[in-house]
């Protein structure tokens, strides 16, 4: 089974936690970062790792909700990261949810771009909260 996890905290540090807390009231959201956890393997780009990477994550602590996705082509996913990884984290991707006039970028991601991407979704400005209504509408 694939899923997404969204992280709603609480944060280990002051600075994670001012992060976390930004990102979700920005976003009018619970969350402030995505996975996308393929066999228990976590995929996503990272604020905290300042790229794209695939980390082992406790997702039974708590802090995570996990919505299953359907129909996934694990085989693109995992190409897609291969493609991808260690890209630098899209620090002007976020920014582009305050100004929207900020550049794109084929070479950086975020995580909400990176997991949307991967899955093949829209090409859209996916937010952790937007990603996670989108994902849960394909389970109806």
């Amino acid at each position: 089974m694939v899923f997404l996890a969204f992280y709603k905290g609480p944060a280990p540090t002051l600075t994670h936690k001012i992060a976390h807390h930004a990102v979700a009231w920005w976003t009018n959201s619970l969350y402030s970062h995505c996975e996308l956890v393929v066999d228990g393997l976590c995929y996503s780009a990272s604020a905290r790792d300042n790229a794209v990477r695939l980390k082992n994550i406790d997702l039974t602590d708590g802090k995570w909700d996990l919505v299953p996705v359907r129909n996934v082509d694990v085989a693109f996913a995992k190409d897609h990261y291969e493609k991808t990884k260690y890209h630098s984290y899209d620090w002007a991707g976020v920014g582009r949810f305050v100004i929207p006039k900020l550049p794109l970028s084929d070479t950086r991601w975020y995580c909400s771009e990176w997991c949307a991407a991967a899955l093949k979704f829209p090409e859209i400005e996916f937010s952790p909260e937007t990603l996670c209504v989108y994902a849960r509408y394909l389970l109806d």
